[in-house]
């Protein structure tokens, strides 16, 4: 994807849950080697587990060029937003393909009256921290455990219609 290239963003179908599996598997192979097989596991989706994420809220795809190059998902948890499952396949970083899912998730959040959104990311995500740090998220301090990865809570709050 080059900045002459208009991408679009969408809510995920069915269809696009083996894309959307590729998308996870190529943004976080390079980081394989850092994650329990139990967290990457959680983290890379197969078809099935992103359909039953598609059924718990929803999944947003960045398509260019008829390509899936990026995806996030989220859901209404008690009292904030949930995001998971953000990934943008290596070619496509750098293209904002990211901050337009973010900001999609805000708009997400912001129809269903939530004013919190927060994520968990692991501490070797180096640039997925500075891009969540660029969009207001700041860390909670919450430590948290994947099947022995620790992670990171970083949350942003979202300002309120006036």
């Amino acid at each position: 994807m080059t900045g002459s290239q208009e991408a679009s963003i969408r809510r995920a179908v069915p269809q696009d849950a083996e894309a959307i599996a590729e998308v996870l598997r190529s943004a976080f192979v390079p980081y394989f080697h850092l994650y329990t097989a139990g967290a990457y596991d959680a983290t890379v989706l197969d078809p099935e587990r992103i359909h039953v994420r598609m059924a718990e809220g929803p999944v947003w795809v960045v398509e260019s060029v008829a390509t899936i190059v990026g995806t996030a998902a989220a859901y209404v948890a008690s009292g904030y937003v949930h995001v998971r499952g953000m990934a943008v396949r290596p070619g496509a970083q750098g293209e904002k393909v990211a901050t337009r899912l973010l900001a999609q998730v805000e708009r997400f959040a912001a129809e269903n009256s939530q004013t919190v959104l927060a994520l968990y990311t692991t501490p070797f995500l180096h640039d997925a921290i500075r891009l969540y740090e660029a969009r207001g998220f700041t860390a909670s301090g919450e430590a948290a455990d994947l099947h022995g990865t620790k992670l990171l809570r970083m949350t942003k709050r979202l300002e309120t219609a006036k």
